[in-house]
């Protein structure tokens, strides 16, 4: 059995949803909305960049940011 994690819900709103809106940003004093399927492919670049940095699948890591894209 696979885990439950907040990434595998995510990518699975991202393929039901597709391009419906999933969060909108400011960029240039206009707001743009990023589709559900936009946000999935950053959630896996992002993923992709972890491993490349030597996370392996599956652990665990923290990201201290600002709240944003």
């Amino acid at each position: 059995m696979t885990a439950d994690t907040v990434p595998q819900r995510l990518i699975e709103q991202a393929r039901k949803l597709g391009d419906a809106p999933a969060l909108h940003e400011k960029r240039d004093g206009t707001w743009r909305a990023i589709s559900w399927k936009e946000y999935g492919d950053l959630v896996r670049r992002a993923s992709k960049a972890l491993i490349a940095l030597g996370c392996p699948p599956g652990s665990t890591v923290s990201i201290l940011g600002f709240n944003r894209l």
